[in-house]
């Protein structure tokens, strides 16, 4: 299954759900996820970026959708709206595989400057564990580049 693919997000939501239902330490590590959060992957294979529009309800995740279009795509120029998610996230695919694998993590991503993060820095910082444990699982999910 590719990385980032409708399949991949949705088995991500699935298992990330499980996990939440069946390991109530999980369940407290990511409890502060209570947000909208839009990941904005650019430059993926096959010449799209890609929308994920994450919800998520006291750390489960409520729904996922994903957009794709032709790169590179009005999501890039589109601003972001704090009426719509709490951050938005946005890198290139080979960014995010590389966090997904473990050769990276998101702030050697920003410091780098692969990674932007738009949203409220001083609310973010208080949702940051409970991102990162959503996001180190999210990386136990089997896919391939």
């Amino acid at each position: 299954m590719k990385f980032q693919s409708r399949e991949h997000v949705s088995l991500i939501k699935e298992k990330h759900n499980e996990k939440c239902n069946g390991d109530p330490e999980y369940l407290r590590k990511v409890k502060a996820l209570d947000f909208t959060m839009h990941i904005l992957i650019i430059d993926c294979p096959g010449g799209v970026d890609k929308l994920e529009k994450w919800v998520f309800d006291k750390g489960k995740v409520v729904s996922v959708k994903l957009e794709e279009k032709p790169a590179p795509s009005d999501f890039r120029t589109q601003p972001w709206n704090p009426k719509e998610s709490f951050l938005r996230t946005t890198a290139p695919y080979d960014a995010f595989w590389k966090v997904a694998l473990k050769e990276m993590t998101p702030m050697e991503g920003l410091t780098k400057g692969l990674y932007r993060i738009d949203g409220d820095m001083t609310q973010l910082i208080s949702k940051l564990p409970a991102i990162t444990a959503f996001t180190d699982f999210s990386g136990t999910i089997p896919s391939e580049y």
